[in-house]
C-alpha cells in the first residue's frame, strides 16, 4: 500500500473531534472561501445521519474563513481543524486530511459546495449493500453564487455503474466531489497527485476507476457552486486542456489494451480537442491522425481558426 506523505511542522491540528470511531470522514479542503465556508459546514452538520467527523483543511487562508471555521469547530466535537503554514493547493489539503481522518469510509466536500441532508446516509447504503467494495457517486445541482439552482447544462450527466474506467478516460464523468468510498480503496491508489495544477481529481477517479466498480445513485444529493472566483475560471483555457490532456494521456498510455476500440477512439477524439484547446500542435495532429472521427475534428475545427493549409506548417515569415 503507498505511503501518504509525511507533513512538515508548519501543519497544525487547532481542534481534534472527539469522536473516536465514526463511519464517515468528511475531507473538505479550503482557501479563501469566506463567503460560503459556513454554508458548507452546515450542510455537514445537517446529515440525517451524526457518526460523522469533518475534517476541514485550512490551505493559509487570508479572507478569515480559517476563523468562520474555527468558531464552528470550537462549538462542534465532530469536527477536526488543521491549518497549514503556506498554501500549497487542494491535493496536498485533501492528503493531508485523509492522513488524519478516521473513518471507515471517505467523502470529500469543497468548502464553497454543499451536501443534501441525505447524502451520506443514502450513499453510505449503497456501499454497506454491495458485496464487493465500490466507489459511490451520486447526481447534483449546479448552483450560482447565490445559491440559486442553475438550468441542466447542455451536457448529460454521466449515470452509469460497473466498470466506467473507459468512460471517464474518455472525460464523460461528471463532479468528482460526489463520491464516496472506503478509506481502505483510497489509501490503496495512493496520495492525490500534488504535482498537478489541476485535475488532480480526474487522476484519482482513473485510478479508482481501474481498480473498482463504480455504483451511481440516481439522487441530487450534492450542490457544485458555479462561479467566477472558482480556481478552475481564473485559470486560462490552454492551461486546463493542457493538464486535463496530460493526466488523460498518462493514462491512456498504460491501459490501451483494456479497452476496447469503440473507447480507444473516444479517448483519442478527446485527447484531440484538449491539444487543440491548449495549441498543441505535434500532439493533437499526432493524435488527429490516429483515427477517422478524430481526423474530422482536426480538420473542421483548426487551431484557434487558422486554415487547414497553416494547421500542419508552422506560421510565420516566408523567406
Amino acid at each position: 500500500m503507498p505511503d501518504l506523505p509525511t507533513f512538515p511542522p508548519s501543519v497544525r491540528i487547532e481542534t481534534r473531534a472527539s469522536i473516536t470511531d465514526p463511519a464517515v470522514s468528511v475531507i473538505m479542503p479550503n482557501l479563501n472561501k469566506g463567503d460560503f465556508i459556513g454554508e458548507s459546514i452546515e450542510s455537514v452538520l445537517a446529515q440525517s445521519m451524526g457518526n460523522f467527523e469533518l475534517l476541514i483543511v485550512d490551505d493559509a487562508s487570508t479572507d478569515g474563513s480559517f476563523e468562520i471555521a474555527r468558531r464552528y469547530a470550537q462549538k462542534e466535537t465532530r469536527i477536526t481543524l488543521i491549518r497549514k503554514g503556506a498554501t500549497e493547493g487542494v491535493s496536498a489539503a485533501r492528503n493531508i486530511g485523509i492522513r488524519f481522518s478516521r473513518g471507515q469510509f471517505v467523502g470529500f466536500l469543497d468548502s464553497d459546495d454543499m451536501y443534501a441532508p441525505s447524502k451520506l446516509d443514502r450513499q453510505l447504503m449503497v456501499l454497506k449493500q454491495s458485496k464487493t467494495p465500490v466507489v459511490s457517486y451520486c447526481d447534483y445541482w449546479q448552483i450560482d453564487e447565490t445559491g440559486a439552482v442553475l438550468p441542466p447544462s447542455r451536457f448529460p450527466v454521466y449515470k452509469e455503474s460497473g466498470d466506467i474506467f473507459g468512460d471517464v478516460l474518455a472525460d464523460k464523468f461528471g463532479i468528482k466531489t460526489t463520491t464516496l468510498l472506503s478509506r481502505e480503496c483510497l489509501l490503496e491508489m495512493g496520495p492525490f497527485d500534488e504535482s498537478l495544477p489541476f485535475s488532480e481529481d480526474l487522476d484519482m477517479i482513473l485510478r479508482l476507476s481501474r481498480s473498482y466498480q463504480f455504483a451511481y445513485l440516481d439522487e441530487k444529493l450534492y450542490s457544485y457552486r458555479v462561479f467566477s472566483g472558482n480556481t478552475r475560471n481564473r485559470l486560462p483555457e490552454t492551461t486546463l486542456s493542457s493538464t486535463r490532456a496530460l493526466v488523460i494521456e498518462k493514462h491512456f498510455k498504460t491501459s490501451k489494451s483494456i479497452l476496447t476500440p469503440l473507447q480507444r477512439r473516444q479517448v483519442i477524439l478527446i485527447l484531440t480537442k484538449h491539444f487543440r484547446k491548449s495549441s498543441q500542435r505535434g500532439k493533437m495532429i499526432h493524435y488527429g491522425l490516429s483515427s477517422p472521427g478524430s481526423f474530422r475534428y482536426m480538420v473542421t475545427e483548426p487551431i484557434r481558426g487558422r486554415g487547414l493549409r497553416r494547421l500542419f506548417h508552422p506560421i510565420g515569415p516566408r523567406t
